[in-house]
């Protein structure tokens, strides 16, 4: 278990091509983007679209981080498949959980399901990025 997170990622190649686990990745983001819109549309509201508008930015900055990371570090590999799996899982549960955010009195706390998905996407996202960036300077970039 040790020799595991002492390992280094397998880095991409120039002509690196999309793994099928990236391509997953993104699908699962385009089932998150249809629950969204779903949800901006019925009825559109300034307040639906305000709050739509909030989770297609954290989206969009989770789909943009694990793009980086899938050209920096082979996303099929090691370490970097397991958190890419593990942020997939958390973005469909946020997915599952969109239309039902921001309304109350349900059972399961739709909001509260939400804010965990998206913290343990960025945790995902910033181990992986310490784990597969490959000097110094990027791995003191998130701290700046």
């Amino acid at each position: 278990m040790r020799r595991i997170f002492r390992s280094r990622p397998v880095l991409t190649e120039a002509a690196h091509r999309a793994t099928m686990l990236e391509i997953f990745f993104d699908l699962v983001l385009v089932l998150a983007l249809i629950r969204l819109v779903a949800f901006m549309g019925e009825p559109p509201t300034f307040l639906s679209m305000a709050r739509g508008l909030l989770v297609l930015l954290i989206l969009m900055v989770s789909w943009e981080a694990y793009t980086w990371l899938g050209n920096q570090a082979r996303a099929d590999k090691g370490l970097v498949r397991a958190g890419t799996v593990i942020a997939m899982a958390a973005i469909f549960v946020a997915a599952l959980v969109i239309p039902d955010a921001w309304q109350h009195g349900r059972e399961v706390n739709a909001s509260l399901t939400l804010a965990v998905a998206y913290i343990a996407i960025r945790a995902m996202q910033l181990a992986l990025y310490f784990y597969a960036a490959d000097s110094r300077q990027l791995r003191q970039a998130p701290l700046l």
